[in-house]
């Protein structure tokens, strides 16, 4: 019996961005910067926020 294998070829190296397209069963909207209000940074202490 023979092992099938697969190669990966369309690998993602960048952070995803915010669209429509559904990627990893999670769909996102697409705002322009006039309808964000509001930012949150979250992360533990020490890891590089800036206040």
């Amino acid at each position: 019996m023979a092992i099938q294998t697969k190669v990966v070829t369309n690998v993602r190296l960048l952070a995803p961005t915010a669209t429509k397209k559904r990627i990893g069963g999670i769909s996102m909207n697409v705002y322009t910067s006039e309808k964000i209000r509001n930012v949150v940074v979250l992360g533990h202490g020490s890891c590089g926020k800036t206040t």
